[in-house]
């Protein structure tokens, strides 16, 4: 019994101090990650291998958003039966990632945050946007109802890794301070 509560009291003692970290926003928009966030979420890495991860040559720490927003179009059609048409659009957003160096020591101690060029992609039933309503209804009749059913639904994922292992970075968000 003594061992469980020992254990429930490091766990907590472990927990308390990572909740209270999280990403920062200016009132500029600027995202400062501090390097206590990162290193928190590595309880067994000392200052050394994490500044010997964070200054490497390639980018340390990484992150991507991809907002994916589908269309189901049903098309109804005279024998009774309903033909779908769906459509994908896929917003794909890098998030780079700027170390902030200590020049006094050269460790990083944060990196700051930016959103990098964003790219766009379909993916549509048939190869086309919309239904092609002259042949959607093919062996089932005609189009009897150009919009039977209509589904819209959208996902959206932010995901950072540090050293390829995923992280979880909280950003919050500026707040003005009343006037």
């Amino acid at each position: 019994m003594r061992k469980l509560i020992i254990l429930a009291i490091s766990v907590l003692a472990l927990a308390i101090p990572a909740a209270g970290l999280a990403a920062t926003t200016d009132a500029n928009g600027v995202v400062t990650v501090s390097k206590g966030e990162i290193m928190a979420q590595f309880p067994g890495m000392n200052e050394k291998a994490f500044q010997t991860i964070a200054m490497t040559d390639r980018e340390s720490l990484t992150g991507s958003n991809v907002f994916t927003a589908t269309t189901d179009t049903g098309v109804g059609c005279s024998d009774g039966t309903t033909q779908h048409h769906s459509r994908n659009t896929i917003i794909t957003t890098p998030i780079n990632f700027t170390p902030i160096v200590n020049q006094s020591n050269g460790k990083t101690t944060g990196w700051t945050m930016t959103k990098g060029a964003q790219t766009i992609g379909e993916n549509n039933t048939g190869g086309s946007r919309f239904p092609n309503y002259a042949t959607i209804c093919e062996g089932h009749g005609y189009v009897t109802s150009y919009f039977q059913s209509l589904e819209q639904s959208s996902s959206d994922v932010t995901s950072y890794t540090f050293n390829d292992t995923p992280v979880l970075i909280n950003v919050q968000p500026y707040v003005a301070p009343a006037v």
